[in-house]
């Protein structure tokens, strides 16, 4: 299962950022898979974030407690901030397997995230 971090409102980015560490490198109090197995989401990790009443999206396929890229986030001020960090159940560890996946057309941008793995049982 991914892990996901949703704030809106006024709040401190750095917080997020430093729980949504600890939450990937598995060092969070609880967890629901197993207590006695470490359990790291580093297969990649995206941010959706308001900017100029804009959704802006930053996607990579490292692992966010060991990506470089990450602090660039702490200078980020917004409303609106999401972050997911993936475990690769299924997929491989590749750019389009990473979240948010976006949809656009000319009157509507969507953002999609995700915990768990979504069958395609239309086939």
């Amino acid at each position: 299962m991914c892990r996901m971090i949703f704030a809106t409102g006024k709040f401190n980015t750095d917080w997020l950022i430093d729980d949504m560490i600890q939450m990937a490198l598995d060092q969070n109090e609880k967890h629901e898979e197993n207590a006695r197995k470490v359990f790291k989401h580093e297969d990649g990790w995206g941010v959706c974030y308001l900017e100029d009443n804009q959704l802006k999206i930053i996607r990579s396929v490292k692992a966010f407690f060991a990506d470089p890229q990450v602090d660039e986030l702490r200078k980020i001020q917004t409303p609106l901030f999401i972050l997911h960090t993936r475990h690769a159940s299924k997929g491989k560890v590749d750019i389009h397997n990473v979240h948010p996946f976006e949809y656009r057309n000319e009157h509507s941008h969507y953002v999609f995230f995700h915990n768990g793995t979504i069958e395609d049982n239309l086939s």
